[in-house]
């Protein structure tokens, strides 16, 4: 798909699906009732009274746009001792409000058996997540579970270019599996996270695909750290803020160098290990 083909800067749910460009046989568009998803829900672990309450005040409307099988995608299945990836579900969701929007993200992803590709729109903006999952332990209840979650925000151009990049015919697959197709969505929204965060602290960056999982991983790690950083970084401020004694005010003042002095190291980092 060329980049005229998404020429909005905020997307639309029909131009980024068309992104994906997955096969017509593919294609569903059916209303999943909000009971149906409840009861689905309710017999996910940890799921509570409160959340149960967010999807029926906020969950608006529920699609399932399309799936992603060996029979309507030509990709196969994958199984082993820790995964069972044998669909991929395409899932629009619409949100009435902006709450709590992660955490409605996170029970639609636990609640499908699948691993997922969710658009959320909410009346002022249109996301993208993803969420990988791993087969239950025996200790567990045998339900998937899920591992990383990733979302991002679908605005501006370097979201387009992101859409572009997740095109199906357009990936540079190894092997024609859906768990190789999901690991490489998921390692470009790696790559939209790190361009977005350097592009916050020293201007706009072109978003560029990591040319290798084991770079995409090394970005996640980075990203991590940067994230607990920041908020050591956040609580030692408020620290500062209300400390009194002298000799406290000069340790916390150093420990807030140390931290700022690795930030700008993992920063570094990942500028260097952009393509």
């Amino acid at each position: 798909m060329s980049d005229s083909s998404i020429a909005a800067a905020q997307p639309t749910l029909d131009m980024a699906y068309a992104a994906l460009n997955l096969p017509p046989e593919a294609w569903l568009d059916q209303r999943v009732p909000k009971k149906l998803f409840l009861e689905q829900l309710a017999i996910q672990p940890g799921t509570t009274a409160p959340d149960k309450k967010l999807v029926r005040e906020e969950l608006e409307e529920f699609r399932w746009l399309a799936s992603l099988k060996p029979g309507t995608s030509g990709l196969a299945s994958y199984s082993d001792e820790t995964r069972e990836y044998a669909e991929i579900a395409v899932l629009a969701v619409r949100s009435r409000t902006e709450l709590k929007l992660d955490r409605l993200r996170q029970l639609i992803h636990r609640a499908v058996p699948y691993p997922v590709v969710l658009f959320l729109q909410t009346p002022q903006a249109l996301s993208l997540s993803l969420a990988h999952k791993r087969k239950a332990l025996n200790s567990e209840t045998g339900k998937p579970v899920l591992e990383e979650l990733r979302s991002v925000a679908l605005a501006g151009k370097l979201s387009e270019d992101l859409l572009v990049s997740l095109a199906l015919p357009s990936l540079n697959l190894p092997m024609q599996d859906m768990l190789t197709v999901y690991s490489q969505w998921m390692d470009h929204l790696v790559a939209f996270d790190s361009a977005t965060l350097l592009g916050r602290l020293h201007g706009p960056v072109p978003f560029q695909v990591l040319p290798s999982a084991i770079l995409a991983e090394r970005h996640r790690v980075a990203q991590q750290e940067l994230t607990r950083l920041q908020a050591e970084e956040a609580a030692l401020r408020t620290r500062l803020h209300s400390e009194t004694q002298l000799s406290r005010k000069v340790e916390s003042n150093l420990a807030l160098k140390q931290l700022q002095r690795r930030r700008l190291e993992l920063v570094a980092l990942l500028r260097a290990e952009l393509p």
